[in-house]
């Protein structure tokens, strides 16, 4: 069974615990990971979930996300879990900031994490997305990313629409995505209406 990291809300280890116990029920507060990476053109990687996901599945999300094991320093875990999904190393990983949230999905499960969130650089062409884990891919400017959360947000992860404002404020401030730009869309409105058409409504809803 896989082990996960019980936690509390200020990261305090209590001790390992079940992946599937923090994922039912009322759920257990684990810590967990999310990652923004950036291509060469400056554009963010989205994964949409794969359809065999018990939790949001089909919705669409940060370019790769999931838990330390019980012993496993977070730094190793976003390295192991990249290519595990994405099938390709990322370079210049670093940790932004931790939340707390939770979320559930109808009445099959829910979330609750503690949740670093980390951004990295990956070319574009050496993604090999693992099918049991990824349905499909896409490369968006920031504020696209930004228009489509605001237009169809169910269409996401709950955890992918909380973190993203702070990640852009970060990316900004960081010079990677230029501040102007961050608000300009090249998204119509006709092609968001196709992408939202396109994605089953994932029924979620954020619990706090």
């Amino acid at each position: 069974m896989e082990q996960l990291i019980e936690t509390t809300h200020s990261g305090e280890c209590i001790g390992p615990t079940e992946r599937m116990d923090c994922h039912i029920e009322e759920g257990i507060l684990h810590r967990a990971f999310s990652i923004i990476l950036i291509d060469e053109l400056g554009r963010i990687c989205l994964q949409r979930r794969s359809a065999k996901k018990m939790l949001w599945p089909l919705a669409w999300s940060n370019s790769c996300c999931s838990h330390p094991h019980w012993g496993e320093h977070a730094q190793d875990a976003v390295a192991r879990r990249i290519p595990e999904e994405l099938g390709c190393h990322a370079n210049n990983l670093q940790e932004l900031f931790t939340f707390s949230y939770e979320a559930s999905y109808s009445d099959i499960g829910r979330e609750r994490e503690l949740c670093g969130v980390w951004i990295g650089r990956v070319r574009a062409d050496a993604l090999a997305p693992n099918p049991d884990e990824i349905a499909a891919v896409a490369f968006l400017e920031a504020s696209d990313v930004t228009r489509a959360l605001s237009t169809a947000p169910a269409l996401f992860t709950p955890w992918f629409s909380i973190q993203w404002p702070v990640v852009l404020s970060h990316l900004i401030g960081m010079d990677i995505v230029n501040r102007e730009a961050a608000t300009k869309s090249s998204l119509s409105v006709t092609q968001l209406t196709n992408i939202a058409q396109a994605i089953p409504d994932c029924n979620n809803s954020l619990v706090s």
